[in-house]
């Protein structure tokens, strides 16, 4: 099985994890295990979801979702029109330190990929 988003931590006060894609596809690809990864941690209430390598660096890319313990309600996935600096910040770091995914997007100018390696831009 290939995991295809990595669930990192945040000290946000309303988010508790972001799911970060690590490949293009969809969130219906991998849901069930994103379910299952949430729920092995006990984890209830409010994360974010980065889709950058699916969508890029402009448009929809940050969403808020709800998992209740056992499943993520599709009725409370929204697109986020502002992020926090936590959240931006976990995002920016974990692309950063993992250059490779970024280097591998047809999504991602080359320009991007390097103000994104070299930590000029927040992404």
């Amino acid at each position: 099985m290939n995991k295809h988003y990595k669930l990192l931590e945040i000290k946000d006060s309303v988010l508790g994890y972001i799911s970060v894609s690590i490949d293009y596809y969809r969130l219906d690809d991998y849901i069930e295990d994103l379910e299952a990864e949430l729920e092995k941690l006990h984890y209830k209430g409010s994360f974010a979801l980065d889709f950058l390598l699916s969508n890029g660096l402009k448009g929809e890319r940050y969403f808020h979702a709800y998992f209740d313990g056992k499943k993520i309600l599709l009725s409370t996935i929204y697109h986020m029109d502002h992020v926090t600096l936590e959240v931006s910040s976990v995002a920016s770091e974990f692309y950063k330190k993992s250059h490779n995914l970024i280097s591998q997007s047809c999504i991602i100018s080359k320009p991007q990929r390097f103000l994104i390696k070299k930590g000029f831009i927040k992404i």
